[in-house]
């Protein structure tokens, strides 16, 4: 079945897709056939958007932070409390996004199964503006599912290795049993993903000249084939104003996405004997980000405005959430000393640790052994650091709305033995809005960064060191490793790396992408594709503060918490025991779940 062209003439105004867990099932409704449901404009145009509510929610409220190295949660009954005591299992995962990702991918494979041969051709002469208007929407929203079930198919990969990969329209079941699929292996997963941004980009064998496009469409008298016109190469502007489209996928996110799956797929977890092809792939795509249109895509000037813009497009977007008004991030994670604060993330000593010290116009690491480094331990450090964390002696906020002097002290106004304060010293500055009345409910909207442009000036570095080295660019791309990692060291203010070795400059790219995206959601992925999970089987640290007689102040870093982390098995989150169940004996377990 496939819709007909045919516009119904009324709407459906219940059927709009709230959200993923609300997607429709259009053989519950006796009064209307599925072919009609889908010939609703209202509702075709309305199901990418349940797609969107299907991406995982690991910002804001949801943050994996407390389960990296990065933080810890000031709330011991916090889900990610099972990460970090090792106490998580097949059967309890507090990231378990299985079967809301697998819903996801439902919604696209009908839309696009559905939306297939569907041309508005009754509007076409009738109508040539709202033709073009749905057309439009049409490319749009099929591009959009194409990337959003792309999205979440790497966000599947990155949890559980190998999943089942569905492309076409399913039956529906009473319990949704994709587990009935067998794992497809990663190496074809992203292939499948690679292709699909491709058609998204027009790019690779889905490239079309302008005489290609005369030939395919007769002149214009016929429309492209669908995978020639699901590109939102087609839907977005090539200059202006982007900010209508914040939170909504791109032509660059497509990029952005494919290249993104090309770093995981190279990276040891999924590369343990290093193809160093696959590191050279990756570079490639790499590239093809950093070279999308400046007028777009650039860096922010300023790394402290990115996590400020509210609704505001930042040409260093890629891919985004977009959230309403709200204020639950700002009580969430306010010192408990301001009224309506619950502290929430406490910043760790081993990210603090991670910022450099700038000395002479050198940086070197942050050394505890150091005596002038420990007297005054957040003199001259990473400017990054003054973005992300708060520390003792901080003014949280320079208006007069939630002034105050954070005292980290022991008896501080911020500090133990005061209820629900911070347990490592420090507490979070990173997304915050300091200026929001909580106490008179005053909110503000957010955007959450999914994507941005220096995530893949790392990416490409890591890509290009493992391929060729930190100075070297065989493959005439333009750039080497160094030119990029320095490029997002020279916006923090930071003196560049001039290291020629590949294993030091691993060690400083891994570095840098701690301090660079520190609570954006990166490190609890990182150190799994790096397999380098010492960072999560060590003891979180936190910061000491303490008032001498003198009034000088002494720093002593203490042990907050003791990590467990079994790298026999936890590189991948077990597949979910109820789907191995429902499989009957389809699905095999990850290994020692």
């Amino acid at each position: 079945m496939k819709i007909n062209n045919k516009i119904a003439v009324f709407i459906i105004s219940g059927f709009l897709v709230a959200s993923c867990d609300d997607y429709l099932e259009p053989n519950k409704y006796s009064l209307l056939t599925e072919d009609l449901i889908y010939s609703v404009t209202t509702y075709v145009n309305s199901m990418p958007n349940g797609i969107y509510s299907c991406v995982p929610q690991d910002t804001g409220d949801s943050y994996m932070t407390a389960a990296s190295d990065e933080a810890e949660s000031v709330d011991e009954s916090n889900s990610m409390q099972l990460f970090n005591t090792g106490n998580w299992n097949k059967y309890n995962n507090p990231d378990d996004v299985w079967s809301s990702c697998y819903k996801g991918i439902r919604i696209a494979c009908d839309y696009l199964a559905e939306t297939d041969t569907l041309t508005w051709n009754s509007w076409r002469y009738s109508n040539p503006t709202k033709y073009a208007e749905l057309m439009q929407q049409l490319c749009m929203g099929r591009a959009e599912a194409r990337f959003l079930r792309s999205y979440l198919y790497l966000e599947l990969v990155k949890r559980y290795g190998d999943v089942p990969l569905i492309t076409d329209k399913v039956t529906v079941t009473p319990n949704m049993e994709f587990s009935k699929f067998p794992r497809t292996p990663v190496g074809d997963i992203i292939t499948y993903i690679s292709d699909q941004c491709d058609i998204v980009c027009r790019e690779g064998k889905y490239f079309l000249s302008s005489e290609q496009i005369a030939t395919q469409t007769n002149n214009g008298r016929n429309i492209l084939p669908s995978l020639y016109r699901d590109t939102l190469a087609l839907a977005y502007p090539t200059t202006g104003d982007m900010s209508k489209y914040l939170g909504r996928a791109t032509r660059g996110s497509a990029y952005a996405l494919k290249a993104k799956a090309l770093i995981y797929y190279a990276s040891k977890l999924f590369n343990p004997n290093n193809d160093v092809d696959r590191w050279k792939n990756a570079a490639l795509a790499c590239k093809k980000v950093l070279d999308l249109p400046k007028s777009l895509y650039d860096l922010e000037p300023k790394y402290a405005d990115l996590f400020n813009m509210k609704s505001k497009w930042s040409k260093e977007f890629l891919f985004v959430r977009k959230v309403g008004a709200s204020n639950s991030f700002e009580k969430a994670n306010y010192p408990v000393s301001i009224e309506g604060g619950a502290t929430g993330l406490c910043p760790s000593q081993n990210l603090v640790d991670a910022y450099e010290v700038i000395k002479n116009g050198t940086a070197t690491s942050f050394d505890w052994n150091n005596p002038e480094q420990k007297a005054n331990p957040y003199a001259n450090r990473d400017p990054r650091f003054y973005s992300t964390i708060y520390k003792h002696g901080d003014q949280y906020n320079a208006s007069n709305i939630n002034t105050i002097v954070l005292d980290c002290s022991e008896g501080g106004n911020s500090a133990f033995p005061l209820y629900h304060a911070t347990k490592t010293g420090y507490y979070l500055k990173k997304y915050i809005n300091s200026t929001l009345d909580l106490k008179n409910g005053k909110t503000d909207t957010k955007t959450w960064i999914l994507m941005r442009m220096a995530d893949f000036y790392l990416y490409y570095a890591e890509a290009m060191n493992e391929a060729y080295g930190p100075s070297s660019d065989p493959a005439s791309l333009g750039m080497t490793a160094l030119d990029a990692v320095n490029k997002i060291r020279a916006r923090a203010g930071m003196p560049i790396i001039t290291t020629m070795d590949q294993s030091v400059f691993r060690t400083k790219i891994y570095n840098e992408r701690q301090v660079e995206f520190a609570f954006e959601n990166q490190r609890w992925w990182d150190v799994r594709r790096w397999m380098y999970g010492q960072a999560f089987n060590t003891d979180l640290k936190g910061a000491k503060v303490e008032k001498a007689i003198n009034g000088t102040l002494l720093y002593t870093p203490i042990t907050i918490e003791n990590r467990s982390f079994d790298e026999t098995k936890m590189y991948l989150y077990p597949i979910p025991q109820s789907e191995i169940e429902k499989s009957g004996g389809v699905l095999v377990q990850n290994a020692n779940w």
